[in-house]
């Protein structure tokens, strides 16, 4: 097995951590940008909300996005912005639901990415439900180098280890949604997100 956050890419694989998982991402279906800074990345998410179009989005209330300050440079591009609600009720979670069906896309931080299956990890909170990175038809994910593990059982070893309760909403996604019918015709986005873009950091 890898040996964990240290850049040890998975066996059999060559590369560092951050290279195997865009590599397995993209192979996924997954879109994969690097940037190189934290300006260099909010950058990039104002250019791929508009090169997408989108008018309405919904993103997740982190300490990242808030550091990004995306707000007024995407407001100002005429995108209609809903922030999710930091409280734990079931109204604010019920509109988050709403405004993620309505949306065109989603914004959210991965928590982890495992690099052995290019996944990115969310463990989903106040400010970050589930609703907003699986209803709208385009997911746009931040990932953080450092955050990155080699494969599944790293990630758990880590989660047992901060001895941290596994919150009941933990997702694992893995490229853009993918529904294979009878026949075995596979579809994307029935299910979920059609399209998922990654930004690195």
């Amino acid at each position: 097995m890898a040996e964990g956050r240290d850049g040890t890419a998975p066996q059999g694989v060559g590369g560092g951590l951050l290279d195997v998982f865009v590599a397995r991402a993209m192979e996924a279906g997954a879109r994969v940008r690097r940037a190189s800074s934290l300006a260099s990345l909010g950058e990039q998410v104002v250019e791929l909300v508009r090169e997408l179009g989108a008018a309405r989005m919904v993103r997740a209330n982190t300490a990242l996005l808030e550091e990004l300050d995306l707000d007024a440079a995407l407001a100002g591009a005429g995108v209609a912005i809903e922030v999710a609600d930091l409280r734990r009720d079931e109204a604010s979670a019920e509109a988050l639901r709403a405004a993620s069906a309505a949306a065109d896309l989603g914004i959210s931080v991965a928590d982890a990415g495992i690099a052995e299956t290019g996944t990115l990890v969310f463990r989903h909170c106040p400010g970050q439900g589930r609703a907003l990175s699986l209803l709208p038809p385009v997911h746009v994910a931040l990932l953080r180098a450092r955050d990155l593990v080699a494969d599944l059982g790293v990630f758990f070893e880590d989660v047992t280890r901060e001895d941290r309760a596994l919150e009941s909403a933990l997702t694992f996604v893995t490229g853009p949604s993918r529904t294979a019918d009878i026949e075995m015709v596979l579809t994307q986005g029935v299910h979920g997100p059609a399209h998922l873009h990654i930004l690195t950091l």
